[in-house]
């Protein structure tokens, strides 16, 4: 093992991270997940302040991602009911939301598939703005 790889039972501790999101509750793992990945891609997160905003925050389906159009402008809205809060954004957040989503489900399975095949070795796996997904290996 590399003197760079200072942690070898690093794929141990992320499976066991990973059981204890997955017994948490798949649902508030996804939850979060997605809100990052929409906080990160410029959408706003609003709690309803009015009686009018509340009525409409209290319409929407919770958890997942609604598009709908206001005067002309498409917007994008999540709502996450246990938090009270409401994720908005336009298209450019919305297709940043779309790239980003598929670089970390790209990630996933380049960590997943180097996993099952090298035992004790790290991999660097950094996202980067524009540039796509850069992978390093320590061997």
């Amino acid at each position: 093992m590399s003197k760079f790889c200072r942690f070898p039972n690093f794929p141990i501790v992320a499976l066991l991270l990973y059981a204890i999101a997955a017994l948490s509750g798949c649902a508030s793992y996804e939850a979060q997940n997605t809100e990052s990945l929409l906080s990160a891609s410029g959408f706003r997160s609003r709690t309803p302040s009015t009686a009018a905003q509340q009525a409409m925050f209290n319409r929407m389906t919770p958890y997942k991602l609604e598009r709908r159009v206001r005067n002309g402008k498409v917007l994008y809205a999540y709502a996450d009911k246990a938090k009270n809060v409401v994720y908005i954004g336009g298209e450019t957040e919305f297709q940043r939301y779309k790239q980003l989503g598929l670089q970390q489900s790209i990630a996933e399975q380049i960590w997943r598939r180097q996993k099952s095949t090298k035992k004790h070795r790290c991999t660097i796996l950094v996202l980067t703005g524009d540039h796509g997904i850069h992978g390093g290996r320590i061997s």
